[in-house]
């Protein structure tokens, strides 16, 4: 009997197998097993991936050239394989999950044809079947609708989605299990496996150890680590990190500037070996002259410490006899030691005693019994070896300074370091063409003047300047362009010269052949200051144009960006009073020590003021607490050449009185002439002649375009004849046009210091107030309101209330209102005024005052405040005024300024209580 097999088929799945035939499955599958590998790859990860061409392409390369030819090899990559090869960690990530789902479709794929080809099978055999049988079956769908039912139909179906569901749920799980094992592992290498290797050894047991399983909350802790992980890896994707700062490894700025250990390293080795000597064999000198002078063997002594060693023996007898002398003992030992005089029982600057250790005395005791010590001792000879060493070090040079006044300079000035810079100092040879001195150092320091010292030696200000240039290894040299050796620069545009070694002279350090004071002797003019001056190796520098007639190159060309000063006044004279060798205390010129520092050396007057106007004065000035400076003595060594002058006074006379002198006498033979006519007029056997010179100083003083220092001449001779002459300058009919034109030049700035000054000698010696008041009114400008104010002679007038009167004023009168103030000040402290200011005259200067009350500088509204107080302090003590009816001569200013004027009346009244304490 023949057997038949009938293979049932729906139409779903056949369609469903035809319609899988085209979709993209198959053509992943089978880009997936292609045999071309890199057109492969490229497609997979252009178009599967949505990855750049460009991308893509090196992707390729870099996996070709690592081994990884087709898709499918990618299986074996691991992550961290990829990552080092040069992918990307988010491309690294879809590249994995995309061979992944491939390999899941591939076997879908396999398994769903085999059971087509068995079902295949299956229908093949159950034709041939029937055939042999002669059994005629109709078709598939036939057979199926004939004798399926519907709930056949719909079991069969389910049945074989299942079947695929079961599947890819089955290669889902051992991908997943494949995964979670790796983990596991990675993990257990980790820490799990130490930890069980640790607890083994500890216990004892094997060396093989049973990997613990992790459970779900640890396996979702490390997959949120992962994607946390992986986040973080995608915001970084193309991002590069900004470079790390780099840090300062220079310590330079953490050392202190020690100029002495300077001095001692750049010195050569026998002066250094020098050094330490001289200070070893100081220490140890002081060491023993200590105990020697403080020996208490003198008999003066003698007694003090013997009482003090039988104090300190009676005192251990008795703590020895004590039964509880251990005990004392014992807490004297664990309780810190109390230092203090064994003398007075004090506790400060206590020094212990290097004969009697463990005794202490404190300064005062010591300098007491160190003068009673020198009292008795006989007069010994100090040492020569120590004084020769005080000489040596006081005279060496160890740099030179430069003052000046120019702040912004000290930020463009490169002081320390490998890269500081050259600084040239260069002044013309006096009487000598083409011929110049210069001097090359190295800066060391620029800055504040008091920051400048070395050493023991500090920087003072002057009025030179508040700045200055520190220079070391000076070197100077006497050039003369016609024979110094030049050549010209490279593009054959300048002349250059030449300055060796072989020919410069040190002028500082220990090895110093010359002073910088020799070396600048009879040198007057000004000095010209390059920094950073170019040069050339061996030290070439420019001088002048390569051209026919060449000009000079000028100082700020020669210099490397960084500029040049110029030393000097404005007649290109005197650039040495910049120059100094301790640290600006003094300077190397002593001409413009007597121009500039005139006013330094005098008094105003005997009487100091009240402690509050001196307060607001300091602070508002300090030239106005110089004094007046007295005539100066004649010196002894000096007394043939002041007869000499003396002799000659009536020949400078009739020079100075020459009808030819303006066009034939120069400035500096004038300004010698008329020193010499203020020296000998001051003379009392040459009173005669004072009024002739007093109308030579007049019409010097009261010319157009003269010479400054012929005005400065004059000025100092007014000053020594009438110190002279007293009380009778007044009267001289000169005198007038001398005190108006001496105020005048308080504005000027070259001659206003030294015109303050002799106006202080002569102000109640020879003027006050009441009898130059006219001119201070001239001067001023304010002519109509002195004389308005003299018209009104009943005193009443002078008491009421009146509005402040303002007249045309010119915007520089604040040095004249600011010498009239201290003037006023310095009046009204003096035991005799001759004569005294009466009540009009008083409120004249009152109205000088207010009309600068509200000038629009404000150092000249300060002058006018003070002036105003002291006039209330004048009228108040000196006129014997009561205060509030000096006030109302002021009542004016309280209506236009009520904060002045309320300022003003407090600061008098707060006087007069100081006063009358």
């Amino acid at each position: 009997m023949a057997t038949k097999v009938i293979t049932l088929t729906s139409p779903q799945i056949r369609s469903s197998r035809r319609r899988s035939d085209v979709t993209p499955h198959h053509e992943t599958n089978d880009s997936f097993n292609s045999s071309d590998g890199r057109s492969n790859l490229f497609d997979f990860l252009h178009n599967e991936l949505r990855i750049s061409t460009e991308t893509s392409d090196s992707y390729c390369n870099i996996l070709t050239e690592n081994g990884y030819d087709d898709v499918s090899s990618l299986q074996d990559a691991t992550e961290m394989d990829l990552k080092e090869i040069g992918v990307k960690i988010g491309h690294v990530r879809r590249i994995k999950r995309a061979v992944f789902s491939n390999c899941m479709r591939r076997e879908r794929f396999s398994a769903g044809s085999c059971r087509i080809r068995r079902s295949s099978d299956v229908s093949l055999f159950a034709n041939e079947t029937i055939e042999e049988g002669s059994v005629v079956v109709a078709s598939g769908s036939s057979i199926e609708g004939a004798l399926l039912s519907d709930f056949a139909r719909r079991e069969f179906l389910s049945s074989r989605e299942s079947l695929d569901a079961v599947d890819s749920k089955e290669a889902l799980i051992r991908k997943q299990a494949e995964k979670i094992a790796s983990l596991e592992a990675k993990l257990a290498h980790m820490d799990v496996n130490g930890d069980d290797m640790k607890s083994s050894s500890s216990r004892g047991a094997s060396a093989d150890t049973h990997h613990r399983r992790l459970t779900a909350e640890e396996r979702l802790r490390i997959h949120r680590e992962r994607k946390m992980q992986e986040e973080k890896y995608r915001e970084q994707a193309g991002k590069w990190d900004a470079p790390p700062k780099k840090k300062e490894k220079s310590i330079a700025n953490n050392v202190k500037e020690n100029d002495d250990l300077v001095l001692k390293l750049t010195s050569d080795p026998s002066f250094r070996r020098k050094i330490d000597e001289e200070e070893k064999s100081f220490k140890k000198s002081g060491r023993k002259s200590l105990p020697r002078d403080r020996s208490p063997s003198i008999s003066h002594n003698a007694h003090q410490s013997s009482s003090r060693k039988h104090l300190k023996q009676h005192g251990r007898a008795d703590a020895e006899a004590s039964p509880s002398g251990s005990e004392r003992d014992f807490r004297r030992q664990r309780s810190p030691v109390k230092i203090q005089c064994d003398t007075c029982g004090s506790t400060r600057d206590c020094e212990e005693d290097v004969d009697n250790p463990g005794t202490y005395y404190c300064k005062p005791c010591w300098e007491k019994y160190e003068n009673e010590v020198h009292a008795t001792k006989p007069d010994v000879p100090s040492r020569p070896q120590d004084t020769h060493t005080d000489v040596s070090t006081s005279e060496v040079i160890h740099a030179l300074w430069i003052a000046h006044d120019n702040p912004q300079l000290g930020e463009k000035i490169i002081y320390s370091g490998p890269r500081r810079m050259e600084c040239m100092l260069e002044t013309k040879e006096p009487g000598k063409k083409d011929c110049v001195r210069i001097v090359i150092g190295d800066i060391d320091y620029s800055g504040k003047v008091q920051n400048s010292g070395i050493g023991n030696t500090h920087g003072v200000e002057s009025e030179q300047g508040t700045e200055c240039i520190r220079i070391r290894n000076a070197r100077g040299y006497y050039v003369d362009h016609n024979q110094v050796a030049n050549r010209l620069s490279r593009d054959k545009t300048i002349c250059e010269f030449q300055l060796g070694d072989d020919t410069a002279q040190v002028l500082t350090g220990k090895n110093a052949t010359k002073s910088v004071e020799e070396f600048f002797k009879d040198c007057h003019g000004a000095i010209d200051i390059i920094l950073d001056p170019q040069r050339d190796a061996g030290g070439w520098y420019p001088q002048k144009e390569a051209r026919s007639g060449g000009r000079k190159i000028a100082p700020q060309f020669r210099s490397k960006g960084v500029g040049y000063i110029r030393l000097g006044d404005d007649m290109s004279e005197n650039g040495l009073a910049f120059l100094s060798v301790n640290a600006c205390a003094t300077f190397l010129s002593s001409i413009a020590k007597t121009v500039t520092s005139a006013t330094k050396s005098a008094s105003f007057s005997a009487h100091k003021p009240t402690p509050k106007v001196a307060t607001a004065r300091k602070v508002k000035s300090h030239r106005s607490m110089r004094p007046p400076i007295e005539s100066p003595p004649p010196d002894d060594s000096d007394e043939e050449s002041v007869e000499d002058e003396s002799q000659n006074t009536v020949e400078v006379l009739k020079q100075l009185q020459g009808a030819d002198m303006e066009s034939s006498m120069k400035w500096k033979d004038k300004a010698d002439l008329i020193s010499k006519l203020g020296k000998g007029a001051s003379r009392q056997e040459w009173s005669h002649v004072r009024p002739q010179a007093l109308q030579i100083l007049q019409d010097t003083l009261g010319g157009k375009n003269t010479n400054v220092h012929v005005v400065r001449s004059a000025l100092i001779a007014a000053g020594m004849i009438g110190i002279s002459m007293g009380g009778e300058l007044v009267s001289q009919n000169s005198w007038k046009t001398i005190m108006i034109e001496t105020m005048k030049l308080l504005k000027s700035k070259q001659c206003g210091p030294v015109a303050k000054t002799v106006l202080a000698q002569l102000h109640g010696r020879c003027f006050t107030l009441a009898n130059s008041l006219e001119m201070v009114t001239h001067v001023l400008g304010l002519g109509s309101v002195a004389t308005a104010s003299k018209s009104k002679s009943r005193p009443g007038v002078t008491e009421t209330p009146k509005p402040r009167r303002v007249s045309a004023i010119t915007p520089n009168n604040i040095e004249v209102v600011e010498w009239l103030a201290e003037t006023t000040e310095r009046e009204r402290n003096l035991d005799v005024i001759d004569p005294i200011l009466d009540t009009t005259s008083l409120n004249v200067l009152i109205d000088l005052f207010l009309s600068h009350a509200d000038h629009r500088d404000q150092r000249c509204r300060k002058s006018a405040s003070d002036g105003l107080m002291h006039c209330i302090l004048y009228g108040v003590k000196c006129l014997g005024m009561e205060i509030t009816r000096v006030v109302r001569m002021i009542s004016g200013l309280k209506e236009s300024n009520p904060r002045m004027w309320n300022s003003i009346v407090q600061s008098a009244q707060a006087v007069l209580e100081d006063e009358r304490r």
